[in-house]
């Protein structure tokens, strides 16, 4: 049997990303969700889903920013984790010529789970935006140990392979059938970021990702994400959507 860990991130970084999540969690594909607790539409989101028991909610730590027109700040305002006009890096590489203190990291993980777990999300597991923990030596072992203090799980430890062509199945039709019925059986992780298009998200992108380009890929994986083909191929080969907090 496929067991497929259905990831959505970005959960209260705008409107149309809560739309799009929330249609997601109601057709059934996403059973885990991400969430930024330094973002505008955290309310919103909270309002959304946090009474969802039959979704899995994780904190979506973030310290990086990477929009330009776009931008958020650490909750805590430690100045190991904060640029010099007072956001999140925009990119982790940064952290390779600008080191932040682990302890003032750790500090931010506190206040974003405590902000989310007042917002009534009751989370599950601890996942890193944009991958900020591969940058700072030592961050991921004490991101692991803090999420067994925290009772979660932390999704780098869990068992799983990333999903075959995963970037690119939100964007070629027919992919995700071929490359189910080509798989073994074991236990994936599939990641996606819907978001519906909008003059909101063409707010977002950077010299590298303009804003068309984000939210056209966006509502991509909004479409696939909400699509009862998609659902019809995973009853079809016999995929398992697994929820964090039922599995592990």
């Amino acid at each position: 049997m496929i067991k497929l860990i259905t990831r959505a991130d970005d959960l209260g970084s705008s409107h149309s990303a809560n739309l799009a999540i929330k249609n997601a969690v109601d057709i059934g594909f996403i059973k885990n969700v991400s969430v930024m607790a330094v973002c505008s539409f955290l309310d919103e989101a909270a309002y959304m889903l946090a009474d969802r028991s039959d979704i899995s909610f994780g904190l979506h730590a973030t310290i990086n920013a990477e929009w330009d027109n776009v931008r958020w700040a650490p909750l805590t305002r430690n100045q190991s984790i904060m640029d010099p006009e007072g956001f999140c890096f925009r990119d982790p590489a940064m952290f390779l010529s600008h080191l932040p203190v682990i302890d003032e990291v750790v500090e931010e993980l506190d206040a974003q789970f405590d902000y989310l777990t007042r917002s009534g999300f009751k989370l599950r597991y601890l996942d890193a935006h944009m991958f900020f923990e591969r940058y700072i030596p030592g961050l991921q072992q004490e991101m692991n140990r803090w999420s067994k203090n925290k009772g979660l799980k932390y999704f780098n430890e869990l068992p799983y392979e990333l999903f075959p062509f995963m970037d690119y199945q939100s964007s070629t039709p027919g992919l995700f059938e071929k490359t189910l019925k080509n798989m073994t059986s074991g236990q994936y992780a599939y990641i996606v970021h819907p978001a519906l298009y909008s003059e909101e998200m063409l707010e977002t992108g950077n010299a590298a990702v303009p804003g068309e380009v984000v939210a056209y890929r966006r509502q991509q994986d909004a479409d696939f994400a909400c699509s009862q083909m998609t659902m019809q191929s995973c009853q079809q080969y016999g995929v398992d959507s697994i929820s964090i907090k039922d599995k592990f």
